[in-house]
């Protein structure tokens, strides 16, 4: 690793690997051993390697998934501070400080975790849509429903949760007309209809 004019700041051979640079101003670099860890533009490391695999390398919301050599996975932040351990066969992308993570992938479902609360809210689902707005629609056994960042299911009365994108809901009503609703399920751009 060099500067512009032609210096270095990573002597050669000290790393097996060192990955580009994120717009955090962050490079992975794998050490001799085979374990990966970040460094700054300088060429110092921000985080000792420490971790098998470290993924999401542009830090989306300020969060990287990282495997441990026991083939599980936590959550690091910018600092490679270790905001969640790992402990998990699969983490998603956090939202809104919030992450679905699953213990086994082949029994059980998911669970979310509270990244700002640093606690897990109760309940286990089958899919979880990442949280939009404070919401989030999950589905839990055959139901798709909406809950906000406490766990708490939000009341519709309006019909079928279908999909969650950009803030808005797809849902089918009971008259089984669809349209794009808001948590609610009440109709986001005709109230009334």
């Amino acid at each position: 690793m060099i500067d512009t004019a032609g210096n270095f700041l990573v002597q050669p051979g000290l790393y097996q690997r060192i990955g580009p640079f994120n717009s955090n101003g962050l490079a992975h670099y794998q050490d001799k051993e085979g374990q990966w860890g970040l460094l700054d533009t300088t060429g110092n490391p921000v985080m000792e390697a420490r971790y098998a695999q470290i993924k999401d390398v542009e830090f989306p919301n300020g969060f990287a998934r990282v495997m441990s050599g026991k083939r599980l996975w936590g959550l690091i932040n910018l600092k490679g501070e270790e905001v969640l351990p790992p402990g998990y066969e699969a983490v998603d992308t956090v939202s809104e400080g919030m992450v679905a993570v699953r213990e086994n992938l082949r029994f059980g479902g998911w669970e979310i975790y509270d990244l700002r609360r640093r606690k897990m809210l109760r309940g286990e689902y089958q899919e979880v849509a990442q949280f939009r707005g404070g919401y989030s629609l999950v589905r839990e056994g055959r139901k798709r429903k909406v809950i906000n960042r406490q766990g708490e299911e939000i009341p519709n009365q309006s019909g079928a949760f279908k999909f969650f994108s950009d803030g808005l809901f797809g849902m089918v009503g009971k008259d089984d007309k669809e349209y794009y609703a808001d948590a609610y399920g009440n109709n986001a751009f005709f109230p009334g209809f």
